[in-house]
């Protein structure tokens, strides 16, 4: 493998189920290694080291293909021009969410890979493969990204800075412990991804099924790192300690002050930490559990505009 292509799918479909119905055919003629939508969901559709067929050139052998769903909300008016069609906030969060999972997934193969996105050809988009002569002519990226000020230097930049990030989790020293205000969550949130000599209690940079995630050097910089992430969701105060989360960057600051809006689903802003219906009412009910407490995870809210639970204090 010599580098990884970011493709955009080029019609206004959000969905990656649509453009794998197509490809998951003997006579299909072209298929990516995976697609990439605005959920975090990302589904592989060819082994990484198998050759794909998603840019009509020489790259084809080369390069793993990833292609992003886009936004509903816009339509073509012909080859890479488009217009959006209804609620623009709705395209840029689309367009952002994908841009940011795509990232992570670049940073991910660079490392499985050992490649540096910085490095020549080695993160392209399909219309550089078209300009070097290893793709056929097509204009994404480039052509959804520039409206919203994102360029492929921007994407190469933030992968490093990812992979960077992923680096500095695993490292050691450091005092653990909260310090920031968190109230207690730490140890109900991990996903079985992970194993326990990781140290990761939230399973924390496993974007997709078979990614282990972060490794810590301690139960305390795991905790640390989980209750930093936390209160990213929670508020907008400065860290107490130094910052050892590299996702911390990635979250909107104080989108989620209240348990109940860790879950996507039940956000105001559509985000949060997890995308299963009613995420953080599981989170209360085991909290509840735990401190022997009777009844209902939302005693004493009269609606669900009625949050109950501050995550910091």
């Amino acid at each position: 493998m010599k580098g990884l292509m970011i493709h955009s799918v080029g019609c206004p479909q959000p969905k990656a189920s649509a453009f794998i119905s197509n490809w998951d055919k003997a006579d299909a003629g072209a298929c990516v290694h995976a697609i990439v939508e605005p959920g975090g969901d990302v589904y592989q559709l060819l082994p990484w080291d198998y050759r794909g067929w998603h840019c009509g050139g020489d790259a084809n052998a080369t390069h793993i293909g990833v292609e992003m769903t886009e936004p509903a909300t816009i339509r073509y008016t012909g080859g890479s021009d488009w217009v959006e069609t209804r609620d623009g906030r709705n395209t840029e969060s689309h367009v952002l969410a994908a841009y940011k999972y795509a990232v992570e997934l670049f940073a991910y193969l660079c490392r499985m890979y050992g490649r540096d996105p910085l490095a020549d050809e080695v993160v392209i988009s399909h219309s550089e493969g078209c300009k070097r002569g290893i793709a056929s002519n097509h204009g994404d990226v480039e052509h959804i990204w520039k409206r919203f000020g994102i360029s492929m230097g921007q994407f190469r930049e933030d992968i490093r800075a990812a992979m960077d990030g992923f680096e500095t989790g695993s490292g050691s020293g450091g005092n653990g412990g909260s310090g920031d205000g968190v109230s207690g969550l730490t140890g109900i949130m991990g996903k079985a991804a992970v194993t326990p000599e990781q140290n990761n209690f939230a399973g924390m940079g496993v974007t997709q099924n078979g990614v282990k995630g972060l490794s810590f050097d301690t139960a305390q910089r795991g905790i640390r790192c989980q209750i930093q992430h936390l209160k990213a969701y929670a508020c907008t105060e400065t860290l107490v300690n130094e910052n050892i989360d590299p996702r911390f960057k990635y979250v909107v600051r104080g989108c989620a002050p209240y348990v109940e809006w860790l879950g996507i689903r039940e956000n105001p802003q559509g985000k949060g930490w997890d995308a299963g219906a009613g995420y953080g009412e599981k989170i209360l009910s085991i909290l509840k559990e735990i401190a022997g407490e009777a009844g209902s995870a939302r005693d004493g809210a009269d609606s669900p505009d009625n949050p109950v639970q501050p995550m910091s204090g």
